[in-house]
């Protein structure tokens, strides 16, 4: 599996605490993105390394992710409850 990782950002480039993105991809095909378990989150193949270098307080992380899991919210769960109880029923 290869890697690739980039700093992120436009201004906050200059910032001495960087952010990086990083995505991991098949060795025997770059264009072939490999989902993997990081740390008990959500299986993905690209991930956010954010510094929040200007934010200490993380207050506007907090606040985007809480109205994105409002807007959806099993949008990192593979079945919804429902889902759940009906497969546990089979």
């Amino acid at each position: 599996m290869n890697m690739g990782i980039k700093v992120r950002g436009k201004t906050s480039r200059l910032y001495p605490k960087k952010s990086f993105s990083l995505e991991l991809v098949k060795a025997d095909n770059p264009n072939d993105e490999q989902k993997i378990k990081l740390l008990n989150l959500h299986k993905d193949s690209d991930w956010i390394l954010d510094a929040c270098y200007r934010d200490t307080s993380f207050v506007r992380n907090l606040l985007s992710h809480d109205v994105y899991r409002t807007i959806r919210p099993y949008a990192y769960i593979r079945q919804t409850p429902k889902e759940q109880k009906k497969e546990n029923q089979l």
